[in-house]
């Protein structure tokens, strides 16, 4: 998994208004057959009630893997660009590992 970070200048409109659903939505296809796909595999069946739990999961990938920053197609040049989004990084990090752990106690 990976995360997003989009620059939000109304001059360049699409990313901080598309970014974060377009990439939500691969990252949902990436996690869905990672896991899930992955775990039918073994014969495993989702029962109705781990169903509703990853739903309520997967609703909230979106947010979690991306970031609207300040700037535009050029946000992380420059000194204080480069360190927002480096500082994006870290916490990235952190969010997909918990993910997966949070991933891998759903569907055991």
């Amino acid at each position: 998994m990976v995360a997003i970070v989009s620059g939000n200048s109304a001059l360049f409109p699409y990313h901080p208004i598309v970014d974060k659903y377009t990439w939500g939505f691969l990252m949902v296809r990436k996690i869905y057959h990672d896991f899930i796909v992955q775990s039918q595999s073994k014969g495993e069946v989702l029962s109705e009630k781990k169903m509703k739990v990853l739903l309520k999961f997967i609703d909230k990938i979106p947010n979690r893997l991306s970031l609207n920053i300040p700037g535009n197609h050029f946000l992380f040049v420059g000194k204080k660009g480069a360190r927002s989004v480096a500082n994006c990084l870290d916490k990235f990090d952190g969010e997909i590992e918990q993910i997966k752990a949070e991933l891998s106690g759903i569907l055991k």
